[in-house]
């Protein structure tokens, strides 16, 4: 051999000598030796490299990891994102390879940092303040420095903001989140959050949950809403509430927010297509409330406020009596929203506040009714599904708006073997009197008019639907009156069904 492996193995491993060796090593004819010196070399070459490279922590030079929160200088930061709210700003010294990379890509920044224009490596955004508050939780999800805790408090800023910076992977996350976090109980604190940020789609979303759960929705938490987000939710197509369940609910918002009302928020929260039936336990307060806003109760002729409230006391005339009767016992107490508690004794305040003709005509169709009861209840009438009970539930309700929105003289008509022809008739001129119902199934009007013999009065029937059909007489007065005064007594049948009306009276 040439060259002794000793010799070899003393070497210093420097690019000169790697040169000089390779002919000796060619020569070199045991090819085990010729690994045993391979080895020795790469272990000091391996030795050389870790004493001159590895850094150590306690030394100035050591690299750490990035990071937003540290210096900008010391962290090699070579972007500043500005965040203003409105109140104030923020400066973040960020890095563009964290910011856009590819996984946790924000195609907002991604933007930012090619654009040529801006030479002072800084965007300035404005957010609203809950997006603001957020933007460290960003930051951080980024540089993967925290865990992102999606949370009902942060999950709509944290959705506006990966919206507004573009990061697709983080909406996704908090997306998926919403959809199980998104209940009856955490939809108006949704609602509350995303009107903070003006996120009108999630409005929209959290206002459906709400509308299709109302019934169990907290009043607590109702009336910390909008009047014109809670509008949003009960003129939802998905509302699952009872018409007089809702009046009462309505009722309850209302106490509280009253002093937020306006003509258009009052029309628009009391609309029949809103709440077609009112609870009349809440009647008295509605028609209360309506007085300070006279269009919005008057308008709307039958199914004004005023009429479905009248409406609504005259059908539970019992309540009305219970509300508006002198008080002999203690006060009854009534649990309000919000742990407040209101007496009895408030809705008889209330109903004797009410302008006297208002009082009139609610305790005129209160009586109306009343009567009615009464007569069905000592004919031992029970509650049943036949063709004769529906006429006389569609009749009742036809008399009673008819009858309190009209302002033209009325008649009232008792006692007939005719159930839907009791009640209302109204004045349409020429001495006739008018009153639509429902008999044997199908609807009609009941006319109460003058006979061609002196002082005689009828009560006939035609149909509903078809105009110009012959009158069917059905009870007549006797002949020979005053002319000008329908008798209230003395009617006879023709062919009507026995008895013929009790009692007739023209109301004043």
């Amino acid at each position: 051999m040439n060259i002794s492996l000793i010799e070899l193995i003393s070497c210093s491993p420097t690019k000169s000598n790697l040169c000089t060796m390779k002919p000796k090593i060619d020569n070199l004819i045991n090819r085990k030796e010729i690994e045993r010196v391979a080895d020795s070399f790469l272990s000091k070459l391996q030795c050389s490299y870790t004493q001159c490279t590895v850094p150590d922590p306690a030394n100035d030079d050591y690299i750490e990891k990035l990071d937003w929160r540290k210096d900008p200088i010391r962290n090699h930061s070579d972007w500043t994102v500005i965040i203003r709210d409105g109140k104030g700003s923020k400066k973040y010294h960020v890095h563009k390879a964290q910011l856009a990379g590819w996984e946790k890509r924000s195609e907002f920044f991604a933007k930012e940092f090619t654009d040529k224009s801006n030479t002072m490596n800084v965007s300035d955004v404005y957010l609203p303040n809950p997006a603001a508050e957020v933007f460290p939780l960003l930051l951080d999800y980024f540089y993967d420095l925290k865990t992102l805790d999606f949370n009902t408090k942060n999950a709509a800023a944290l959705r506006y903001i990966s919206n507004y910076f573009d990061v697709r992977d983080l909406y996704g996350k908090v997306v998926k989140f919403m959809e199980s976090d998104l209940t009856i109980k955490t939809a108006p604190s949704y609602i509350l959050a995303a009107e903070a940020v003006m996120d009108k789609e999630l409005v929209n979303i959290a206002s459906t949950v709400c509308a299709e759960s109302f019934g169990q929705m907290s009043m607590e938490k109702l009336v910390k809403l909008q009047p014109k987000v809670v509008l949003k939710i009960i003129s939802s197509p998905c509302m699952n509430i009872e018409s007089e369940a809702l009046s009462m609910r309505i009722a309850q918002y209302t106490r509280i927010r009253q002093s937020e009302l306006t003509d258009e928020l009052f029309f628009e929260f009391t609309q029949p297509k809103v709440m077609r039936h009112i609870a009349p336990s809440e009647a008295v307060y509605f028609l209360s409330l309506g007085l300070q806003y006279p269009r919005v109760l008057n308008e709307g002729g039958e199914l004004s406020l005023k009429c479905r409230c009248i409406a609504a006391c005259a059908s539970s005339w019992a309540i009305l009596a219970q509300d508006i009767a002198p008080k002999q016992k203690p006060k009854k107490q009534r649990k309000g929203i919000l742990n407040r508690s209101y007496t009895m004794d408030d809705e008889t305040i209330r109903f004797k506040t009410l302008p006297e003709e208002l009082q009139v005509e609610v305790l005129q169709a209160a009586l109306l009714s009343a009567k009615l009861d009464m007569d069905n209840g000592c004919e031992g009438s029970v509650a049943s599904t036949t063709v004769v009970d529906k006429d006389q539930q569609l009749s009742d309700e036809l008399y009673l708006y008819n009858a309190v929105s009209s302002t033209a003289p009325k008649i009232a008509v008792f006692g007939s073997g005719i159930p839907p022809l009791n009640g209302i008739f109204i004045c349409t001129g020429n001495q006739t009197y008018e009153k639509d119902a429902y008999w044997k199934g199908k609807p009609v009007t009941f006319l109460l008019h003058k006979s061609l013999k002196r002082g005689q009065y009828r009560i006939s029937v035609k149909d509903g639907t078809e105009d110009g059909q012959p009158l069917t007489t059905l009870y007549s007065s006797p002949i020979g009156g005053d002319s000008d005064r329908v008798p209230e007594v003395g009617w006879q049948k023709e062919n009507g069904i026995e008895p013929p009306p009790a009692f007739v009276s023209t109301l004043r």
